[in-house]
């Protein structure tokens, strides 16, 4: 059964995988949240397509008229 936290909690010391021990993670909306130790590895597909897009309009700029 999943641990519902009450809404005056913020933050929780809960064991983590990634950094095998135990951790600060983030209570979201009355739910645990992620660990605050590490960043996310890798980016999400939003940032990958803003990334992509970017790097595009740099190697093709629009010239003025």
């Amino acid at each position: 059964m999943t641990q519902h936290y009450t809404r005056n909690t913020k933050q929780v010391s809960v064991y983590c995988s990634t950094c095998r021990r135990n951790t600060i993670h983030r209570v979201d909306d009355q739910r645990l949240g992620p660990c605050t130790e590490h960043q996310p590895s890798g980016l999400s597909k939003e940032q990958e397509k803003r990334h992509r897009a970017k790097e595009e309009a740099e190697q093709n700029p629009t010239l003025p008229f």
